[in-house]
């Protein structure tokens, strides 16, 4: 294991009771350099930590201490979830800026595969064990975040923006499977018709479980019985 060092003033260095990763708080968290930046390891419990010296003539030694993570704020998207992440030095090349779930995953997982983007099981950005973390789509990623209430844009009720609740939606929906047209409902319930047909469409409100096929079928074995 790394010998950590004490912090400098006014420098504060997470310790293992800030982690949320049971590996560390079990003490079997396993340590792997971090390919491509000699001087540089991570933990399967998220830490990350470097032998490079502070200062001018930085240069590696035997020693090892611990990274404080970064996370910023968008001046542009404040409610934005962030990412801790940490500034790595490397050999012939400028210093980058790299997730410390995307270390974890390289290290313990393996390789970024195409298209796969750093999905965090429990919703908590800081949780980074490697236990926590998995590849996965961008389609899963973002179910995540839906389920979890992580998604940076506000779905349904909880944007700022929405003029129709839950359960108008659902009324409309539901009265299209009983067979009536939009311009119907957008009547019934003083609509305009190019949002209730666009709720029925899917196009939106479409975080709502909504089989759309199955509801034509209603909709016209409804309008057919109508008839009879």
């Amino acid at each position: 294991m790394p010998r950590e060092r004490k912090p400098i003033l006014g420098e504060r260095v997470l310790s293992d009771k800030d982690s949320t990763c049971a590996a560390a708080q079990s003490q079997t968290v396993e340590y792997r350099d971090i390919p491509r930046f000699p001087g540089y390891r991570v933990g399967s419990d998220g830490s990350v930590w470097t032998s490079w010296t502070l200062g001018r003539g930085s240069h590696p030694t035997d020693r090892w201490r611990r990274l404080r993570p970064a996370i910023g704020k968008s001046k542009r998207f404040p409610r934005r979830v962030e990412y801790p992440r940490v500034t790595l030095r490397g050999e012939g090349h400028a210093p980058r800026t790299i997730t410390i779930h995307t270390l974890v995953l390289e290290a313990f997982i393996g390789s970024r595969p195409d298209g796969m983007e750093g999905c965090h099981i429990d919703g908590n950005v800081w949780n980074m064990c490697v236990t926590n973390l998995r590849w996965d789509s961008k389609k899963s990623n973002a179910s995540d975040k839906h389920k979890h209430g992580t998604m940076f844009r506000p779905l349904g009720e909880k944007n700022g923006h929405a003029t129709f609740t839950q359960e108008l939606v659902k009324e409309i929906r539901s009265s299209y499977e009983r067979g009536m047209k939009a311009a119907e409902i957008a009547r019934s319930l003083s609509l305009r018709p190019q949002s209730v047909v666009k709720i029925i469409a899917g196009t939106r409100w479409a975080h709502l479980p909504w089989d759309r096929q199955e509801a034509i079928r209603r909709h016209m074995e409804n309008r057919k019985g109508d008839k009879c």
